[in-house]
């Protein structure tokens, strides 16, 4: 329910340091978490399935997470 992920994400901010939270599933009002200065949101389940589902799609799951993440912290490094 985002309890851990808004206590880290309010020491992060008080260092100016940008938090990302890495979800499992991303659920509803998850987007008031902003307010407590986690900068961005990332699901590593693409769409609603069951558990058996889930274990079977984990590993491409988390490849896409990953490279999602990476993706977006190198913006701005290119030149």
């Amino acid at each position: 329910h985002g309890k851990a992920p808004v206590g880290v994400s309010r020491r992060a901010k008080k260092h100016g340091v940008p938090c990302i939270a890495l979800c499992g599933v991303i659920g509803e009002g998850a987007e008031k978490v902003y307010e407590h200065g986690i900068t961005a949101l990332f699901s590593a389940v693409r769409k609603t399935a069951d558990f058996e589902e889930i274990k079977c799609t984990c590993r491409d799951d988390m490849r896409l997470l990953v490279d999602a993440v990476i993706k977006t912290l190198l913006i701005g490094s290119k030149t």
